[in-house]
Formats: C-alpha cells, structure tokens, sequence
C-alpha cells in the first residue's frame, strides 16, 4: 500500500496506548516502554509487483505507483 506518515506518536503509558488500540491496530503484547505508534492519511492500494526488498522501510525505485494494473 502507500500512505503519507503525517506523524509518529510516542505513547507515555500503557493506558494511552490501549486508549488508541483502534487507531493503530496492534495486538495485546505490543505494549512496551518504547513503542511508537504511525499516524498515517492518504492511504491507498497498490498493485501488487514482485520486488526484491527486506523487512520494515525500503526504498523502490523505478517503479510507478501510481499505474494501474491491466489485469
């Protein structure tokens, strides 16, 4: 998918964090001193393309998002 990170929000306690649960969508067990949570907007579909990356953020080059699939 593709989305804008508007923001990255540090939560202070658990109870914060819990209070936000629909929001970022994590399981029970996430929770830790140091979790962060990404506020995005402008989320949309790709299509779906092969590409050699790794885990997390990446960047992807010489590909246009923005093209839709024929099929």
């Amino acid at each position: 998918g593709k989305a804008t990170l508007v923001d990255v929000k540090a939560y202070a306690n658990k109870e914060d964090f819990d209070a936000d649960k629909s929001r970022h969508c994590a399981r029970d067990g996430w929770w830790s001193e140091k979790v962060r949570g990404f506020i995005v907007a402008n989320v949309s579909r790709v299509p779906v393309r092969p590409l050699k990356g790794m885990l997390n953020f990446f960047d992807v080059k010489d590909i246009d998002v923005e093209k839709k699939d024929s099929s």
